[in-house]
Parts: C-alpha cells; sequence; structure tokens
C-alpha cells in the first residue's frame, strides 16, 4: 500500500497515563570571532537501549557519555509548548505566554528516529524551537509546504505531516562551513549554527520524493496509536508547575491539565 492508499484506507483517530521517553536535544554550536563549532543532535546513552543508527559517540561533554548527529529524520508524532523565564538562575513555567514579558518557549515533541525503534522526545527552546516548528520560516512549515501539501493533492485525502520523514540538520555553505546566525541583542547575542531542512527541497517535492519520505504503513500505524494514546492520555494539554525542575531526561513530569499555549513564532527569534 502506498502513501496514497494509506490517506484514503487507513483509519488515524484524535482519540491518560505518564509519558517516558529517552530526549533528544540540539547542541546549537557557536561561533566566536572566526571560529565556529557546528551543532550537534545529541543524547544521553544512559537513556537508551543503544546507538541509534547514523549517530556516534559523543565527545561534547568529558565526563558523560552520549550519543551525537549532525542531522536527523524524524516522524514528529505529537507537540507541546510552555513558556518559562530564566531569573537568577532558577527557571519559572507560566500557563501562558505574554509578549515583553521576557518569555521563551520549551518545546516537546514526541517522535520516531530513523535508525531508533523506540519513541523519544525532541526538546528545544528559545530561538532553535522557532527556527524548528514556527508557523513561519522554520523546518516544519517548509515541510509542510514542500511534501505534506502535494502528497495530499495528489493523493485528494488528507495525510499528517508525520506521514513522511521530517529531515533536517545543520546549515553549511557550499565550502562545507556550518552557516551561523546571529541571535538576541546585547550581553545575550550569539551565533548559532542553523538547522535546515534537508534533501534539497525547495519547492514542490515530485511523486517519487514524496514516496521516499512515506514512512510506511508498519510505522504509520504505530505512530496513529502513539499519537492516540499521548492524545487519551492528556499528554498534550500537560503542563509543568514550578515545582518540576527543567532537566527531566528521562521523564515527563505528570502536571494536572491547564489551558493550552498560545504559541507565537515571532517572540522566540
Amino acid at each position: 500500500m502506498s502513501w496514497k492508499n494509506a490517506a484514503k484506507n487507513v483509519q488515524w483517530t484524535e482519540d491518560k497515563e505518564a509519558v517516558t521517553y529517552p530526549r533528544i536535544r540540539w547542541n546549537n554550536g557557536r561561533r566566536v570571532g572566526r571560529v565556529g563549532e557546528p551543532g550537534q543532535f545529541y543524547v544521553k546513552a544512559q537513556y537508551l537501549n543503544s546507538c541509534p543508527d547514523g549517530w556516534a559517540e559523543s565527545q561534547l561533554y568529558p565526563n558523560e557519555e552520549g550519543y551525537e548527529a549532525p542531522d536527523i529524520a524524524m516522524v514528529p508524532i505529537a507537540r507541546r509548548t510552555q513558556p518559562f523565564t530564566m531569573a537568577d538562575g532558577v527557571m519559572t513555567w507560566h500557563k501562558h505566554y505574554e509578549r515583553d514579558a521576557g518569555m521563551k518557549l520549551y518545546t516537546e515533541i514526541v517522535c520516531f528516529l530513523r535508525g531508533y525503534n523506540e519513541p523519544v522526545i525532541f526538546a528545544c527552546k528559545g530561538w532553535i524551537a522557532g527556527r524548528i516548528t514556527a508557523v513561519k520560516r522554520s523546518v516544519f512549515q517548509e515541510h509542510n509546504e514542500y511534501v505534506v501539501k502535494p502528497a495530499n493533492a495528489a493523493a485528494e485525502a488528507p495525510l499528517p505531516q508525520w506521514a513522511f520523514w521530517v529531515e533536517f540538520g545543520g546549515a553549511y555553505d557550499k565550502a562545507g562551513k556550518p552557516v551561523f546566525i546571529e541571535v538576541g541583542s546585547g550581553s545575550q547575542k550569539a551565533a548559532l549554527h542553523d538547522v535546515i531542512l534537508k534533501g534539497n527541497l525547495t519547492q514542490a517535492a515530485t511523486d517519487n520524493q514524496i514516496e521516499a519520505l512515506y514512512i510506511g504503513d508498519e510505522l504509520f500505524n504505530k505512530a496513529a496509536v502513539l499519537r492516540a494514546e499521548l492524545v487519551t492520555s492528556g499528554w498534550l494539554e500537560e503542563r509543568r508547575g514550578n515545582t518540576q525542575a527543567e532537566e527531566l531526561a528521562a521523564a515527563t513530569p505528570k502536571i494536572a491539565p491547564q489551558a493550552d499555549v498560545p504559541f507565537d513564532e515571532e517572540a522566540i527569534f
């Protein structure tokens, strides 16, 4: 069954238990003067059963075992976002985003990774969260425009974004040097390694490209079941309270559901 048939024949419904998954993140990399350190995706080794295919042992932290990869392919199944502020090294969680209040956004995406069989959470915050997930000028927006929309138009039926691999990672110029973007201002200004959609997709994907990015019927059904479980469990609506620490490397906190947080993509740049 192809991705076109899946759009018509596979039922996936938006149908509550605590969720515990390993966490991965993007290490921004940094440029100081003319010296640039490229970014990497990173995960602590202790939280995975094995090193994912395409990843390697990391040297980012001398006293910690971990794995890293310059780019990944993910199936983004469910996402939630919560605003927070930092003061004197203390993180405070908020229920609703307020502009001009010094808030940033912390985003968690339950996903499958190519090369690893179990679900993980990709966690990101601040500028990089917007660069990957924002409504405009982001990896997810371009993937939706170039892959999902053409696929649904060809199939004449709707498929979710997670029906197709999202391939992304650090941006490099023609000379193979990492591309850095200046973010922040004043003492908070920094040059961070940019992240882009991979696969040379700058226009609507062809049927062959869409077929190659389709995750396949087995993983599609597995993702649909997981999505339904996350919706039923209330994971998308759970919000952290201020007794929770930010660094929960292998667990998602179980907090009483709060109202959804509005996502303002302009606020995180």
